[in-house]
């Protein structure tokens, strides 16, 4: 644990400045446990905003997924990939219906080089679809966005933001 612990300090202090990545202010070790002194995000979880809410307008909607896509284009952007994107790693900064959604959680992190290829299931079970676990290499292509999403981002719209989408991995242009 405290090799991924560590691993995810250094990935975080690789990040930094990013204004949707949680702050890290400090990593302290002792002879059992290394600690992580982070910003403090008292907003909560995107997944309890999520079940209190019920639903969020298509512009709300739309604003945060914006933000979460623009938080994997500069983790790939610096060569990090988070792999376990899931609501609960998403922290409002406040309590307030404007405030910044921050990333956490990078302890499944790994640092790649582009054109590496990744065959290993990992992320939490629970989001974890079917196909990736069969190992259905189409399936798992259509999941991580290429097919789908590429028209998407593509798009018009999406170009305002300068994104586009190569070989599954979001970059600027």
């Amino acid at each position: 644990m405290m090799c991924s612990v560590s691993f995810a300090s250094c990935t975080m202090h690789h990040l930094s400045g990013h204004p949707n990545i949680v702050t890290i202010k400090g990593a302290y070790e002792d002879v059992t446990s290394v600690y992580l002194v982070m910003e403090l995000c008292a907003g909560g979880q995107l997944f309890d905003r999520i079940i209190q809410r019920g639903h969020y307008s298509e512009t709300k909607a739309a604003e945060l997924t914006r933000t979460i896509v623009g938080v994997i284009e500069a983790c790939h952007s610096l060569g990090v990939m988070h792999r376990d994107l899931k609501p609960e790693n998403f922290l409002f900064s406040n309590q307030g219906e404007d405030a910044a959604l921050k990333t956490t959680d990078f302890g499944l992190s790994i640092f790649f080089k582009p054109g590496e290829i990744f065959t290993g299931v990992v992320g939490s079970p629970y989001y974890v679809a079917p196909e990736v676990l069969q190992k259905n290499i189409w399936a798992r292509s259509r999941l991580c966005g290429v097919q789908e999403l590429s028209s998407t981002f593509n798009s018009v719209e999406f170009h305002h933001f300068g994104l586009k989408l190569s070989k599954g991995f979001l970059s600027r242009f």
